[in-house]
């Protein structure tokens, strides 16, 4: 057999051992996480964001593999598909109206925890909501400056902020990916972070982060510098246990998810507690919630929340009274 039968021979075998690791991957994904139908039912969705003009959600249904844009009664315009090894954290819109979405991915199947982080892939998506991909940021095997993007908010000026579970900061981006600033470092001192989780923008471009692992809110002015925190770690009314994300409505008050509570907690803007949210009893599920994304929506108002591990998204009124539970789309 000469060399080059010999050389085609190993490359044909290590294709073969590619497809069959890529296989084994998804095989994998299906079985740890669901394959997903793309059905009315929902399947685990962790995000919801709502439209500049009130009338749309944005969903993304994680083990159904895709985003949904439906109107206020949950009826499908636009489903966007997503790949089963995409891990979606990260979606929000412009004021444009500009789809922005962020997440990380294997670029290869591998089990060793140090091929793992050598073959990961942290990206950043701008789309229109037909799902057509305009522009696109990506950072391999941990060389750029975002290593794991949690949540990603874009900002009126065209750049984004981004949060970055693995590095405890938050990066402003230019559009190109150039870092215009960095805030955060880790620890529980004022102005440092420990798993930054989700990120808001007032009016006056202060920035309001979810400092998950501290149990509390962290607010920075434009430029990075610190302001305050709101909230502490516990159970008791205003203080707060694995926050996850967070909104706000038109008079500024702050909505926030917490893991640990399984409940939401209301903030005044000036930060002063108001109240909790309560979930209804969930089938199933031994009375166990699990909170991730949030948002309010105008005209009318409404509260939504999703509850990963029941499949479901619980809607309210601003006063926290649960008005329904959805848990498929309408046709």
């Amino acid at each position: 057999m000469d060399d080059n039968s010999g050389r085609a021979k190993d490359f044909d075998m290590k294709s073969v051992g590619q497809r069959v690791s890529l296989v084994l991957l998804i095989l994998i994904s299906c079985v740890l996480g669901g394959c997903g139908s793309a059905g009315p039912e929902l399947n685990r969705p962790n995000l919801i964001v709502t439209s500049p003009d009130g009338k749309r959600l944005i969903i993304s249904d994680s083990r159904n593999f895709r985003i949904l844009i439906v109107d206020r009664n949950f009826r499908v315009e636009r489903e966007i598909r997503v790949s089963p090894e995409q891990a979606v954290w990260g979606l929000n819109l412009s004021p444009a109206g500009e789809l922005v979405m962020a997440d990380t991915r294997l670029a290869k199947a591998t089990f060793d925890f140090e091929e793992k982080r050598a073959n990961s892939v942290a990206e950043v998506f701008f789309m229109s909501c037909d799902g057509s991909v305009a522009h696109k940021l990506s950072w391999f095997s941990e060389k750029g400056p975002v290593v794991y993007p949690r949540q990603v908010l874009p900002l009126p000026d065209g750049s984004i902020a981004v949060t970055d579970l693995r590095l405890n900061k938050v990066f402003v981006l230019e559009r190109n990916g150039a870092v215009r600033l960095s805030i955060g470092e880790y620890g529980a001192e004022d102005g440092q972070l420990y798993y930054p989780s989700d990120i808001l923008a007032d009016k006056s471009g202060k920035l309001l982060v979810v400092d998950s692992y501290n149990h509390r809110l962290v607010e920075f002015t434009p430029g990075g510098k610190f302001l305050r925190t709101i909230g502490r770690k516990g159970s008791a009314p205003g203080e707060l246990l694995f926050p996850q994300n967070i909104a706000r409505d038109e008079n500024g008050r702050i909505y926030c998810t917490e893991l640990g509570n399984m409940r939401v907690s209301v903030f005044d803007a000036d930060g002063s507690f108001v109240r909790t949210i309560q979930m209804p009893a969930a089938s199933g599920s031994s009375g166990l919630n699990e909170l991730f994304g949030i948002a309010c929506a105008t005209g009318p108002a409404e509260l939504y929340v999703t509850d990963s591990l029941n499949s479901c998204i619980h809607v309210f009124d601003l006063d926290g009274h649960h008005r329904a539970t959805v848990d498929r789309l309408q046709p």
